[in-house]
């Protein structure tokens, strides 16, 4: 018995070595990108730098199925899929790391992670998230910032805006702290929405079960609420504010106590 599970044990090691031994890393040659575009369940680190780079590293058998291209300014990540094979093991987490100078657009979907570090100042920067999705730690300034956030997606974002507006719906919960000069916000279905900073004019429009949560300070809000939809503005100071409720959430508001 022992010397059936010491055999045992050293084939499980040996399994255990021959799955890490096929680990491989990649560093891809595309041209100059300022664009993200992945749709897989990438785990990406994104960094500031100088030049761009793609480095990923993944099981072999894995990286043939995977697609790495920079088109337009846009760098695509995506991995094909053979759905006629009863074993399909692509699943499995692939390591990106990304280091590019300037970033304007991103686009993640499925399972795919991107945690950012380093802060990225840009004249407009569009972000459309979906799937099941998480964004961490992006610091990003632009004069226009433009979002679609849905599904199960999760994202904290940092930074200043003149004008952002978006959407936000599905189960998608977003965590947003700086300040935008106009933010026109648009959140609905399951959603779970905090915004935190300084505002001249935000215009929020609300409805099924979303929960939305201001903080901070605007010299005016304007806001539309329906259905089940919450919003709490307890903690925003406002100058002044003007809408609609005809729904059977709650509703909390706070006028300038300066």
């Amino acid at each position: 018995m022992k010397k059936k599970l010491a055999l045992f044990l050293v084939t499980l090691l040996l399994a255990s070595v021959s799955v890490f031994a096929h680990t491989v890393t990649n560093k891809y040659k595309v041209a100059d990108f300022k664009g993200i575009k992945a749709a897989y369940v990438f785990k990406i680190t994104l960094t500031k730098g100088p030049v761009c780079s793609v480095e990923i590293s993944c099981p072999d058998d894995i990286g043939k199925y995977l697609t790495v291209s920079s088109s337009n300014g846009i760098l695509e990540l995506s991995a094909k899929r053979n759905s006629s094979k009863g074993n399909d093991k692509r699943h499995e987490t692939v390591y990106v790391k990304i280091q590019m100078p300037s970033l304007t657009y991103l686009d993640l979907s499925g399972a795919s992670t991107l945690i950012a570090d380093g802060e990225f100042n840009e004249t407009a920067f569009e972000c459309n998230l979906s799937g099941a999705c998480t964004l961490k730690y992006l610091n990003i300034n632009a004069r226009n910032f433009t979002f679609d956030i849905s599904g199960a997606a999760k994202a904290s974002l940092e930074g200043n805006f003149t004008n952002a507006q978006g959407n936000i719906s599905g189960a998608a919960s977003v965590t947003f702290n700086g300040n935008m000069d106009i933010l026109r916000l648009k959140t609905s279905g399951a959603s779970n929405t905090v915004y935190n900073g300084n505002s001249s004019k935000i215009h929020i429009n609300t409805s099924g079960a979303a929960n939305s949560t201001l903080t901070g300070k605007t010299d005016k809000l304007l806001f539309k609420i329906s259905g089940a939809a919450n919003l709490d503005a307890r903690e925003m100071i406002t100058q002044d504010f003007t809408g609609e409720d005809t729904g059977v959430g709650q509703i909390y508001l706070q006028k300038n106590h300066d």
